[in-house]
């Protein structure tokens, strides 16, 4: 049974329209009748259903077709999948989330530590589909913008990565929600984009973009910048468009960064984490810096005083330092071999 977090804040009457039309979609009726709604009520249930029943993912809502007669009205259910190829569907699906669910620590007794290595597992194996991300055809859109493309061929867009994570995290007991928004890139222009909101623990809330790791993780490194994040960190870089409220997330207890000890504060800060981690041979530094600065030259300065403090004056000059960065959440990652 999915987290059905959206319904939860709807009035009677929409939630039985909500339901309704949930009841329709698993039956694969054509249309679905009941009390007449306004269109903006209409638009919000569609969203809450498609985003808490990502199983729902043979659902084409791209086109909200109604009739209205004597109080009543009749939306037009449309969809990617035959009744026939849902049922050849099912069994891929199943077959996905337990390949998943085979690879990560589902039993251990953290929950914080069953969601981190589904999201490994996930970032680790499944890849951005670059090729439809931008596709309109309705082919591409019934795999990219759903949990099929994730389970049947672990490719997807955000859209799709959100829905298929939402199902395994809730498959291990975790709740979780998607959310709609927009994400800032490198240039500065913003995306529509979706992410989630996980409860871990106490019914503690956090941001996780999943889909940014999947872009930049591989076999050997796994991207941690969005995991556990609250409203004013993840909105640096995102900045949520949701059709209604989310959960408040103010609690840093699961921010990724937070709870390694990597938030650097300030320009002295960096040096002396420098001092206490660059002295090993080999060193990987992964840090955040939170505060204002220009991190493609921060980036550079920290490497040349590595360079400066603890190649040259150790005489390691066989050491080969790299310093990379990554904008929006201010990374700083250092390696030295």
């Amino acid at each position: 049974m999915q987290y059905e977090y959206y319904r939860k804040g709807f009035s009677r009457i929409e939630r039985e329209v909500y339901r309704a039309i949930e009841n329709g979609l698993n039956k694969h009726e054509p249309y679905v009748s009941f009390d007449q709604i306004s269109m903006e009520q209409l638009n919000k249930i569609v969203k809450a259903i498609e985003y808490d029943h990502p199983e729902l993912y043979f659902w084409d809502n791209r086109k909200i077709q109604t009739k209205m007669k004597a109080g009543q009205m009749a939306l037009k259910l449309d969809y990617y999948w035959s009744k026939a190829e849902i049922e050849k569907n099912a069994p891929k699906i199943e077959k996905g989330i337990k390949a998943i669910l085979s690879k990560c620590d589902i039993n251990d007794d953290s929950e914080y530590e069953r969601f981190l290595s589904i999201y490994s597992c996930m970032a680790r194996n499944i890849k951005y589909d670059f090729k439809h991300a931008d596709s309109t055809d309705t082919a591409d859109m019934a795999y990219a913008h759903t949990i099929l493309g994730v389970f049947a061929k672990q490719t997807a867009v955000c859209d799709g990565i959100s829905k298929a994570f939402k199902m395994v995290l809730e498959r291990a007991g975790i709740d979780c929600i998607i959310v709609q928004g927009e994400k800032k890139g490198a240039s500065g222009v913003s995306g529509a984009h979706a992410w989630n909101i996980v409860y871990i623990g106490d019914s503690q809330t956090c941001h996780v973009d999943l889909t940014w790791a999947v872009e930049n993780s591989s076999v050997s490194g796994i991207n941690y910048d969005y995991v556990g994040l609250t409203d004013s960190q993840i909105q640096k870089d995102h900045q949520m468009n949701n059709l209604m409220d989310v959960p408040k997330c103010d609690n840093a207890e699961f921010d990724y960064y937070v709870r390694n000890k990597a938030v650097i504060a300030n320009v002295d800060e960096l040096q002396k984490y420098l001092q206490l981690h660059a002295n090993k041979k080999p060193f990987e530094i992964n840090v955040r810096l939170d505060f204002s600065c220009d991190i493609k030259e921060m980036a550079k300065k920290a490497s040349d005083y590595v360079i400066k403090h603890f190649v040259i004056a150790g005489g390691c000059v066989d050491i080969k330092v790299d310093s990379q960065y990554r904008e929006g959440q201010n990374i700083l990652i250092m390696t030295g071999r």
